[in-house]
């Protein structure tokens, strides 16, 4: 690579990247064109009491459906469920993502993001990225942003503590408007500087480009359901740990079997996608994933019955099953989720 494109190159990736090391906030002020820079807009958000917040998180932990003991994946379909309920609640509040550094710069090494793993079957369950609503909320004169992130905590807390329960000193954090579903990295796309395009390998570390995109009439993500799937394989890998795995001696040739589906969200994927193909465990693998497109449909009607709010001209027609292709996208745990259109989501 010549070496003027490949420091332009790099500039333009880091360019919107905060330049100190450490448990770092960071701005967008960068993006590619393979989306959008997200927007952030807290002088528009209402403050609430405290009372309020913890109404709030009860209802999203409690009463949504939304199943928060399974955090292998789907954290961005978790938080924008979250988001459409709040929106619905007339709760002002935005977005906080939390980056493991490897995917800020190309000069840090990896420090994923963690939680316990609620399901049994690991110590900790560790991510690329991870993702939560907040909430203004007032304190005396002051004003504290919260989380509410069943997934990490059984009660609402500040945007600081939700990191350093994740356990990654070295992550960077910012914050959007809650409309910004997934994101994009520049690994596996074709990078333009100085009149020269640059095909970029899959395996190559997976930068942040600065574009977002949403959950909204018209895009991929929506006509393709990736959110209620996400819903939906969630609350199948919990079934299976509740109908199977708990059942299981310890360390037997069965339960080994569905602890390796339930903690892996390709194996769950290809395991509901594959399995009237399936030559091991296929009665099961049947059953599971008729509830999966039980459950998937339930989510399309409840979610698209919030999104009316938003979007009160908003088609809620069902779609069918989807024959996606999902791929890992590197060691960080990413996976791809391929759209009608060929567009990929991200997913941790």
């Amino acid at each position: 690579m010549n070496p003027i494109i490949k420091l332009s190159f790099i500039a333009a990736l880091l360019a919107f990247t905060a330049t100190s090391y450490g448990s770092t906030p960071f701005s967008i002020t960068f993006n590619t064109g393979y989306g959008n820079k997200p927007t952030l807009n807290f002088s528009s958000t209402k403050a609430i009491t405290k009372q309020e917040a913890e109404s709030a998180f009860n209802s999203i932990k409690n009463e949504s459906g939304i199943e928060w003991g399974h955090a292998y994946s789907n954290c961005e379909k978790r938080a924008h469920a979250a988001s459409l309920i709040l929106l619905n609640k007339n709760i002002g509040h935005q977005k906080i993502w939390n980056f493991d550094p490897y995917n800020i710069s190309l000069f840090y090494s990896q420090e994923q993001p963690s939680a316990p793993d609620k399901t049994g079957i690991q110590k900790r369950v560790s991510w690329s990225y991870h993702v939560a609503v907040v909430v203004l909320v007032k304190n005396g004169l002051a004003v504290d942003t919260m989380v509410i992130d069943p997934a990490m905590s059984d009660q609402v807390i500040t945007h600081t503590e939700w990191m350093r329960l994740q356990q990654s000193p070295s992550s960077f954090y910012t914050f959007t408007d809650p409309e910004w579903y997934t994101f994009t990295t520049i690994n596996g796309k074709t990078y333009k500087a100085d009149n020269t395009s640059i095909k970029l390998q899959e395996s190559f570390p997976p930068l942040l480009t600065g574009d977002f995109s949403k959950n909204e009439p018209g895009t991929t993500s929506l006509s393709d359901r990736w959110v209620e799937g996400g819903l939906a394989e969630n609350k199948v890998a919990i079934k299976i740990l509740e109908e199977i795995i708990s059942k299981e001696v310890s360390g037997s040739v069965k339960r080994l079997y569905f602890e390796r589906i339930v903690s892996n969200i390709n194996t769950l994927q290809s395991f509901i996608k594959d399995a009237e193909t399936s030559t091991q465990y296929r009665t099961e693998a049947v059953a599971y994933k008729k509830k999966f497109e039980e459950y998937r449909n339930e989510w399309i009607a409840k979610l698209d019955t919030l999104r009316l709010k938003k979007y009160p001209s908003h088609n809620a027609a069902p779609v069918p099953m989807l024959e996606a292709t999902e791929m890992p996208f590197n060691t960080t745990k990413y996976v791809q989720r391929q759209g009608a259109d060929g567009k990929y989501e991200q997913n941790h």
